[in-house]
C-alpha cells in the first residue's frame, strides 16, 4: 500500500483499522484524502462565499464528497472511512462559521468537494404542493414543442416553435419561479389533460419543482395571489404547503389516482331511457381492459390496462345526446371509454349499446390522491 498521511492513518486507527505503515507522506500526496485535510478551512471558505455572493436564503445544509476513480475495491472501502471523517469535520467548520445547522434529510443546500478539491454549491429544489383549475381549453398541460422542428420553427407550427401557445406548466411556474428566483421550474401533476379538456371545481393537485431558488419560505398565499393574477383567469391555483421529492413521487403515481369527469355523448342512433339504465348498471363498478388508443399510440406504449370504474351516471339531453358523470381509475382514458376505440377499451358506451357513441364535450372535476380515497371528493 501507498503511504498515507498521519491525518488519515489515525482516522483508520480510530475506526479499528490498521494498514501496517508506519511511514507517513505528505498529506498532498496522500493517496486516501488527496490532501484535503490540509484544506478544509480554505473549502469551507470557499463554499460560505459562493453562498454569499449568490445571496441564496438558508438555514440548513449538507456536504458530499466525492474522490478520483480509478481505484481498487479495498482502497475504496478505506476512502469511506476518510469520507465521513472528512465531512464530519468540514461540516462542523461551517456550521460553526454560518451559525447553520447540518442537516441530511431535505438540506437546503448541497455542498459538494470533488476531484482536485473542485468546490460546489446547489440551492435543494423546493416544492410547493397544490391544486389547479383549468378554465379555458385549448391550454396544454406541459409546453408541448412542435416535434418536427424541435422547436426552431417551421410551416407545421407557423414557426413559433410549438403546437399551443399556453401551457398550465408556464402559466403556474413562470410567476412562481420569478418569485423565488428560481432557475427553473417543473410541474409534476396527478395525471394528465387533454388540450380540449378544462379542469373545473375540485382541480387537479399538483407539486411544482423550483431548482436552484434563491429565496425559499415565501408566504404561499401571497405566491398564491400573484401566480393567479399572471394567469388572468387562464389557470387559478390553490397553494396548500410546502412539499417535499417524496410528495412528487406521490403525486405522478396514476394508480394512487381517482378522477371525476363531467361529460357529453352523442349517438349516432337513438338511444330510449331503459337503455340508458342498462349502461349505470354494467358500468358503475365494472372493470374495463383498455388497450393504448390509436391517438396517443404514437406516444405511448401499446399495452393493455385494466381500469376501475368506480361509478358512472347519465341523463338524457334528447333521443341522440346526454350528459354523463364518471368516477374512475387514475389513467383512465375516458373518451375511449364511450367511444370504444374501434374495440381497443372493453366493455364501453358503445359496445354496450351496440350503437356508436362518441365523447363531445368533456370536463374535469377533480382527483383525489392516495389518502383521500375513502374520503371521496372533497374541496382541499
Amino acid at each position: 500500500m501507498p503511504s498515507i498521511c498521519r491525518n488519515c492513518y489515525v482516522t483508520l486507527s480510530q475506526s479499528g483499522i490498521t494498514t501496517g505503515d508506519k511511514s507517513y507522506s505528505p498529506n498532498r500526496e496522500c493517496s486516501l484524502c488527496e490532501g484535503m485535510w490540509d484544506r478544509l478551512e480554505l473549502l469551507a471558505y470557499r463554499s460560505l462565499q459562493t453562498l454569499y455572493q449568490r445571496k441564496y436564503e438558508w438555514n440548513s445544509f449538507w456536504v458530499a464528497i466525492r474522490f478520483a476513480g480509478g481505484v481498487d475495491e479495498g482502497r475504496k472501502l478505506l476512502r469511506s472511512y476518510i469520507k465521513s471523517a472528512l465531512r464530519t469535520k468540514l461540516t462542523d467548520i461551517i456550521s460553526n462559521d454560518a451559525k447553520r445547522a447540518a442537516r441530511k434529510d431535505s438540506p437546503d443546500i448541497l455542498i459538494t468537494i470533488g476531484p482536485n478539491h473542485k468546490t460546489e454549491v446547489f440551492s435543494a429544489p423546493l416544492f410547493i404542493k397544490g391544486v389547479y383549475q383549468k378554465r379555458l381549453a385549448g391550454i396544454s398541460q406541459s409546453k408541448w414543442m412542435c416535434q418536427k422542428c424541435a422547436g426552431r420553427g417551421c410551416f407545421e407550427c407557423d414557426f413559433t416553435g410549438r403546437y399551443y401557445a399556453l401551457s398550465v406548466q408556464e402559466l403556474i411556474g413562470y410567476p412562481a419561479a420569478h418569485l423565488f428566483q428560481a432557475a427553473g421550474y417543473y410541474l409534476h401533476a396527478a395525471g394528465r389533460e387533454d388540450v380540449d379538456v378544462t379542469v373545473e371545481r375540485h382541480g387537479r393537485p399538483f407539486v411544482l419543482e423550483l431548482t436552484d431558488p434563491r429565496l425559499r419560505g415565501l408566504n404561499l398565499k401571497q405566491v398564491e395571489k400573484y401566480i393567479n393574477k399572471y394567469s388572468a383567469g387562464l389557470v387559478s391555483v390553490k397553494l396548500v404547503e410546502y412539499g417535499t421529492a417524496r410528495d412528487r413521487e406521490i403525486v405522478k403515481r396514476a394508480e394512487n389516482h381517482y378522477k371525476m369527469y363531467l361529460g357529453t355523448i352523442r349517438f349516432r342512433d337513438e338511444v330510449d331511457d331503459k337503455e340508458l339504465l342498462v349502461l349505470t348498471s354494467k358500468l358503475s363498478g365494472a372493470t374495463i381492459a383498455q388497450r393504448t388508443p390509436f391517438r396517443v399510440l404514437r406516444r405511448r406504449a401499446d399495452l393493455i390496462r385494466r381500469k376501475y370504474i368506480k361509478s358512472f351516471s347519465i341523463v338524457p339531453l334528447n333521443r341522440r345526446t346526454a350528459k354523463f358523470e364518471v368516477v374512475c381509475e387514475g389513467g383512465t382514458y375516458v373518451k375511449e371509454f364511450i367511444s370504444g376505440d374501434d374495440g381497443r377499451t372493453s366493455p364501453s358506451v358503445s359496445e354496450i349499446l351496440g350503437i356508436q357513441s362518441v365523447c363531445t364535450e368533456l370536463r374535469m372535476l377533480g382527483v383525489m390522491v392516495e389518502s383521500d380515497k375513502n374520503k371521496g371528493f372533497e374541496k382541499p
